[in-house]
């Protein structure tokens, strides 16, 4: 995802095991600014599906119970929606 100067990625992390086989971490890169990670989140799904809004992206994910993953790219943050 493009953000004024820089860009976003949202990576599956594979665990290559069954019981939690994907979780998400988002990855920031502005110019001149270090690269910020979040910690890995998710609920161990890999039927995630991302759709794409206005400013940013929502990740919803089925698990029990189903989590809503939102990336706002305003503030640079992702958050659980409640």
């Amino acid at each position: 995802f493009e953000i004024p100067d820089g860009q976003v990625a949202l990576l599956e992390l594979y665990t290559g095991g069954t019981a939690c086989p994907v979780l998400y971490q988002l990855v920031v890169s502005k110019k001149d600014t270090p690269t910020m990670m979040s910690e890995a989140f998710g609920t161990c799904s890999d039927q995630g599906k991302l759709n794409a809004s206005t400013n940013g992206f929502t990740l919803n994910l089925p698990g029990n119970p189903n989590e809503h993953w939102v990336w706002d790219t305003s503030s640079l943050t992702v958050h659980k929606k409640t």
